[in-house]
């Protein structure tokens, strides 16, 4: 236990990372945090996204020099960092390589149910989900899916990695200690849970997860917020204005700008969104269900788009 918390210790002290810089073929920089560097691409944070720059567009890259500047990270209230550290742990593993956010589908079944969240996968079949309030999460979970569902070091390595998200030994030791065929334990408020395929609201995926049952409660969206927050997975992604701002109680708030193609999901990204059981009655045929629309989350009580960092 002690050398889990040291090396947890070593992860939080590397989140704060000096600007990186990309020198881009068209003779523009990206100022940026290099997450990783993979084949064909380099993921990184920019502008509180999460983007991946084909190596053909660079022709240099800059890493920053200054040492990283020491940082608190704050908890939501799932007891776990927002989603920018949780990336930026994920980014160091190797089973975690070519990272990527990708649409979430609206899970409709479950403690989880019509809680809006983002969804990145990463490496042969792993992927993280961060539920609520991006950067103050009210659940997180990582599982794995189709090729991994039977590999146990896959199922060892998503339960090391959410037990590094805490800082409550005993809630490290309870990620840990958990049967990887199905268990839950609840300690404060706090549910540490692995569910497996055969569950309802598995989508045919291994899961462990850790939540704050009151405040999923207060994420939850209702029926009219979800008409306006999701859209079919199926869906042409074509660029159009962006849906109002949606607040609790169905009101409204003032129209955002149009949204440019960087906010809205492609076709290939929406081909690799979590699919629905067969069973699945919001499966809605060969629709394939309903997915988040890119950007939104849940914000004081209020449904809103999230704005880039830009000058």
């Amino acid at each position: 236990m002690r050398h889990l918390i040291a090396v947890a210790a070593l992860f939080a002290a590397a989140l704060a990372s000096a600007a990186d810089t990309l020198k881009i073929t068209t003779g523009e920089s990206l100022t940026c945090t290099v997450l990783q560097e993979n084949a064909d691409n380099y993921v990184v944070l920019s502008e509180h996204r999460l983007k991946r720059i084909p190596k053909g567009n660079v022709e240099a890259v800059e890493r920053s020099k200054e040492p990283a500047a020491p940082s608190k990270t704050v908890r939501g209230p799932a007891k776990v960092p927002g989603w920018e550290a949780i990336v930026t742990r994920l980014a160091k593993h190797a089973w975690a390589s070519n990272l990527r956010e990708i649409p979430a589908t609206v899970i409709d079944t479950g403690p989880l149910r019509n809680v809006p969240y983002r969804s990145f996968q990463c490496g042969t079949d792993y992927e993280v989900n961060i539920y609520g309030d991006p950067d103050a999460p009210v659940a997180v979970e990582i599982g794995v899916y189709r090729s991994l569902l039977n590999d146990a070091g896959a199922k060892k390595s998503c339960m090391v990695f959410l037990s590094m998200l805490l800082d409550d030994p005993t809630d490290q030791a309870i990620a840990l200690a958990l049967d990887t065929k199905e268990d839950l334990v609840t300690r404060k408020g706090i549910t540490i849970e692995v569910t497996p395929p055969t569950a309802k609201d598995a989508y045919g995926g291994w899961w462990i997860s850790i939540y704050n049952d009151s405040a999923i409660d207060a994420a939850r969206a209702s029926e009219e917020e979800l008409k306006a927050i999701s859209e079919e997975k199926a869906a042409a992604p074509q660029p159009k204005p962006m849906q109002p701002t949606v607040k609790t109680g169905g009101g409204t708030g003032q129209r955002a700008p149009a949204a440019t193609p960087e906010d809205r999901w492609q076709a290939d990204e929406l081909a690799r969104a979590r699919s629905y059981p067969a069973a699945a009655p919001s499966g809605g045929g060969s629709s394939g269900g309903r997915v988040y629309v890119k950007g939104y989350y849940r914000k004081d009580g209020t449904y809103v788009r999230g704005h880039s960092r830009r000058k």
